[in-house]
């Protein structure tokens, strides 16, 4: 309430506890530009933080609020300590301090928030992961909205991903926009002999849409619902499918080859179809597709892919990239040429589209 002040709160914890310390203050719209500090039993610093980094998403572009977790060293007392970074204060400095035993959760941010969804096909839906409080978990999600929308490929956003891409897809009925939501939830495995029995943890899903600051930054323009509308598949999407419809992962030795299997319908003269992967990180290679024609125009295809040793590693954006086995979702693009009806000219020409395959849960195990 005046400038230079430090505030103090002390709470009694015993050896092994978890403690979360949070500041609520710029999400509140207040001015303090808060710093915490925690002092232990021995007099010395046991936890700070100055700015926690968050996903820039809604009204507040500039994240000061304070937020730290700690596992008590020893029991005794635990001084926290809060004060405005610039030394300032006044009755326009309020705020809100939360000290608790930490609750594990996350939220998840989906974008856009009016999605065109293609029909029969998989369409790549991009969804970022913020964990809270030392949360660590698979995340498994569920589609709910009206028209036969729905999840095609891996549902789950595996343990440690910060930014990951799940498919979706729909049946050619009743085409006006509908309301969807999307149910993320992660299951605490307690009891194995009765998985119902299990207590899960239901994350907060917000929809926007991407906005670029200052040529700078990018952050999320929030929407109150989240849309959903059908279009027609690209050219070339028919064709070809997952020969196993209900593959949902892949496991790839790290250093070897594994082979994803599709199957290819026949296909009009004069047209060609390719694959390549799709935003893969670095390490994991499509070295092979092989052809199989059968005689009624069908065809067996397989794609052989590598994982080197780095697969997935430090530059993948898992938080976790050493750890084995290393998980993440993974999608194949189709690439579809074909030749054009003459025009008026009598002129023909190659026209391409690309289309996305199901993503699937690939897992790169250790050699």
């Amino acid at each position: 309430d005046r400038p230079g002040r430090t505030d103090r709160f002390v709470i009694r914890a015993k050896k092994g506890e978890k403690i979360a310390g949070e500041v609520f203050a710029r999400r509140l719209g207040s001015r303090l530009d808060s710093r915490l500090t925690v002092i232990g039993p021995d007099g010395k610093q046991t936890a700070f933080n100055d700015d926690f980094p968050r996903i820039l998403a809604g009204t507040v572009m500039q994240h000061t609020d304070s937020f730290l977790c700690f596992k008590a060293p020893a029991d005794g007392d635990y001084t926290f300590l809060l004060t405005d970074t610039a030394g300032l204060g006044g009755p326009n400095h309020g705020y809100f301090l939360r000290i608790d035993h930490l609750k594990p959760s996350f939220n998840l941010y989906v974008s856009p928030s009016a999605k065109p969804v293609a029909i029969g096909t998989a369409t790549p839906l991009k969804i970022r992961v913020e964990p809270l409080e030392d949360f660590t978990g698979d995340i498994k999600l569920h589609l709910k909205a009206p028209n036969q929308y729905s999840i095609i490929g891996s549902d789950v956003i595996p343990a440690g991903t910060k930014e990951t891409t799940i498919t979706i897809t729909c049946q050619d009925r009743k085409r006006q926009p509908v309301r969807a939501e999307l149910v993320a939830e992660h299951e605490i495995k307690l009891n194995s002999c009765c998985p119902c029995c299990n207590p899960r943890i239901r994350g907060k899903v917000f929809y926007g849409d991407e906005d670029t600051q200052a040529f700078a930054y990018t952050h999320l323009i929030l929407s109150e619902e989240w849309l959903l509308s059908k279009i027609g598949s690209p050219y070339g999407a028919y064709y070809v499918a997952h020969a196993d419809p209900k593959q949902t992962r892949l496991t790839i030795r790290s250093g070897g080859t594994a082979r994803l299997k599709l199957r290819r319908r026949k296909m009009p003269p004069k047209t060609e179809l390719k694959f390549a992967l799709r935003n893969a990180p670095a390490g994991l290679t499509l070295v092979k597709t092989e052809v199989q024609e059968q005689k009624n125009g069908w065809a067996d295809i397989t794609l052989t892919l590598k994982a080197d040793k780095s697969a997935a590693g430090k530059d993948s954006g898992l938080r976790e990239p050493d750890a084995f086995p290393r998980r993440f979702n993974q999608s194949v693009t189709g690439i579809f040429s074909y030749e054009t009806r003459p025009n008026k000219e009598g002129k023909v020409f190659r026209r391409t589209n690309e289309f996305v395959l199901p993503a699937l849960l690939y897992e790169i195990t250790k050699d």
